[in-house]
């Protein structure tokens, strides 16, 4: 999901359909560590979110360890962006 070289972040983007469970669990750990998402990541886990393959449960947790601390400005900008492409045009 990075925008800047196609690469995918520790296999965040190329992932199989079974995996996606796993890398949102991961990610969503790592946050409840402390972990500051990079852009990439944050991208990945947003549009986890708003394309409905997240859990409720997972989308709690991660939302209760993001509330934990300040949300980082490549964080926001990530989120950002995914949310801008799931728009719908209002013109």
């Amino acid at each position: 999901m990075g925008q800047s070289s196609g690469q995918p972040l520790h296999g965040i983007s190329e992932r199989r359909a079974d995996d996606e469970d796993l890398m949102s669990l991961e990610l969503i750990g790592r946050v409840e560590s402390g972990h500051v998402f990079t852009r990439a990541e944050a991208e990945s886990v947003m549009e986890e979110l708003l394309s409905g393959r997240a859990e409720t449960l997972h989308i709690v947790r991660l939302l209760t360890a993001l509330n934990q601390r300040p949300v980082a400005v490549a964080e926001l900008a990530g989120f950002a962006s995914v949310m801008r492409r799931f728009a719908a045009p209002v013109f």
